[in-house]
């Protein structure tokens, strides 16, 4: 028979030892900022404006794309133009974008949810997609089941806050210095670090000039997120 005292000290060690793997859906998954981009390109054009990877870094990485457009258009010269319409019009073609059959789970990461799956580690992900667009993409990448999403509100705040960040490791019922955060741009970087957790950075070719300042790891090779890698930052013995 199992002593009850023995059972709950085991019960509270597993707890203890219990490690979170949350990371940033679309961005991270499947190439999202670039399906933006192609999206923000394609509306501008119909504008006759050019859109470039250069001004796309500097204006339109905030998630309210309305924000995005009054920098944007302001720095091309085209302040008059009305911006409401060409929002949603960028967002109806991002939405065609990620919906296309080409559009899949990028095999390092898809590696990596596996061997944290096989591992039993929680997952969870982030997203700035409407909450049931963002669940759909979960399950297309076959992680329905897996991977718990938390949808973060459109606002005028820095993206994401620390607040999304621990509603999602809370949502994973996990506390937030036993996880670890996968991050693309400085922004969700430095708030993960303000909530607590380990951080590293895959930047994308829109954020690889950014300042990751205080990132446990900034990854140049795919080859880098692996599962023993990643998972080893959230050991005791790991400091920054």
């Amino acid at each position: 028979m199992v002593n009850p005292t023995e059972s709950g000290k085991t019960g509270a060690a597993q707890q203890q030892s219990a490690t979170g793997i949350v990371l940033e859906l679309e961005n991270m998954m499947c190439s999202g900022r670039r399906l933006m981009y192609e999206a923000m390109e394609h509306v501008l054009k119909g504008k006759d404006i050019e859109l470039t990877p250069a001004l796309f870094s500097r204006f339109a990485l905030h998630p309210v794309m309305v924000k995005n457009l009054e920098g944007l258009l302001a720095a091309v010269g085209k302040k008059k133009v009305s911006v409401d319409k060409m929002a949603q019009d960028i967002y109806e073609q991002y939405s065609r974008n990620l919906k296309k059959s080409s559009v899949r789970l990028n095999a390092n990461v898809e590696a990596l949810l596996t061997d944290a799956a096989k591992a039993k580690v929680q997952t969870g992900a982030l997203s700035f997609l409407p909450l049931d667009m963002a669940q759909e993409l979960a399950s297309r990448f076959g992680l329905k089941e897996s991977l718990v999403v938390h949808g973060v509100a459109n606002n005028s705040k820095a993206h994401p806050t620390a607040d999304e960040w621990l509603k999602l490791t809370k949502a994973i019922n996990l506390p937030a210095h036993r996880c670890l955060a996968l991050t693309t741009a400085a922004s969700s970087c430095k708030s993960a670090l303000v909530a607590g957790m380990r951080c590293v950075v895959w930047p994308d070719a829109f954020t690889a000039n950014q300042d990751f300042g205080g990132a446990d790891l900034v990854i140049e090779d795919p080859q880098e997120l692996r599962f023993k890698n990643i998972m080893a930052l959230l050991h005791p013995c790991s400091f920054r």
